[in-house]
């Protein structure tokens, strides 16, 4: 984990991080990145709890109606840092 420091003040968005490789890479990357978004199929307020500086969002990125609906409400919520 020596070049992970490379992320550090980093924006990074993660998928799947209720288990597996998306929960480890969440758990490493928590304390030094700027902001950590994580993409989740469902609701986990266990892992929202744990990690509380981050922000989930909830959607499928396997359906496509779904992350153009995720991206426009992030546009329409964010115009004025666009």
């Amino acid at each position: 984990m020596e070049n992970i420091t490379i992320l550090k003040n980093s924006n990074i968005v993660i998928t799947g991080t209720t288990s597996g490789l998306g929960y480890a890479l969440l758990s490493q990357l928590y304390p030094i990145a700027h902001q950590i978004i994580c993409i989740n199929r469902r609701k986990y307020l266990r892992i929202e709890n744990k990690f509380p500086k981050a922000l989930f969002c909830v959607f499928d990125i396997s359906n496509p109606v779904s992350v153009a609906n995720f991206v426009r409400s992030s546009l329409d919520n964010n115009k004025s840092t666009i």
